[in-house]
């Protein structure tokens, strides 16, 4: 049983890519980061709305980047 597996993982989409960009600028790790003004930047950057909603939807892809090991590490400044 012959089966060829790649660990390469597909390329991320451009609004992936763009809130990446936005949460490193943000230095803050994942966990710290709801209720801060990262977080308000962050939404502002990526987003034309700012609802509760959209707050919900922009953590959650974070996190699930995060669980799919696309999301790099930072440290944070506090």
């Amino acid at each position: 049983m012959s089966q060829t597996f790649s660990w390469d993982a597909p390329p991320l989409s451009a609004e992936d890519e763009r809130l990446i960009e936005a949460y490193l600028r943000g230095h803050r790790t994942l966990d710290d980061l709801p209720y801060t003004p990262e977080f308000d930047r962050l939404v502002a950057e990526v987003s034309q709305t700012d609802t509760p909603e959209t707050r919900h939807a922009l953590f959650k892809r974070l996190f699930t980047l995060r669980k799919m090991g696309r999301l790099p590490r930072v440290a944070s400044l506090e």
